[in-house]
């Protein structure tokens, strides 16, 4: 598993003043602008952003746009449980948009457990050229709309 490193929003889990309906309902539950290479096959999954769910939310989806460079690619995103060693259960969303597509799960809270740390990962397969990529343009846990 590669790690990146993670590029956080000012204002994510509300500690600069932001808020709002789509404020990650975490500390680190945020992801922006990430670049993923492309692999043939999966698994190439990469960790885009990693965080503690220190108190259990009255719901959440996983969010984010993902665009791949070519057509014949899958750029794809899910949501991981470390704590428990296994991805959430309708948490993968994928795409082969050109120009970004948004992408969201429904309501995950009744899988999520409070305490758990949990990390949102994201894949590109179907080439491993240097020109095949997906660009996560952001990913986050937000609560449901």
């Amino acid at each position: 598993m590669r790690v990146l490193a993670p590029r956080l929003r000012a204002d994510e889990g509300n500690t600069g003043g932001g808020g709002g309906a789509n404020t990650p309902v975490a500390l680190g539950a945020y992801a922006v602008n990430e670049t993923i290479p492309g692999v043939v096959a999966t698994p190439g999954w990469i960790i885009i952003a990693e965080f503690d769910l220190d108190v259990l939310p009255a719901s959440a989806v996983l969010d984010g746009i993902v665009l791949v460079s070519q057509g014949v690619l899958v750029g794809r995103l899910k949501l991981y449980d470390v704590t428990g060693g296994a991805d959430i259960a309708g948490s993968t969303l994928s795409t082969s948009s050109l120009t970004g597509a948004r992408l969201t799960t429904a309501d995950l809270v009744a899988l999520l457990v409070q305490g758990r740390r949990y990390q949102i990962q994201a894949e590109c397969t179907g080439g491993a050229a240097v020109s095949d990529w997906a660009v996560v343009r952001y990913a986050t846990l937000i609560p449901a709309p």
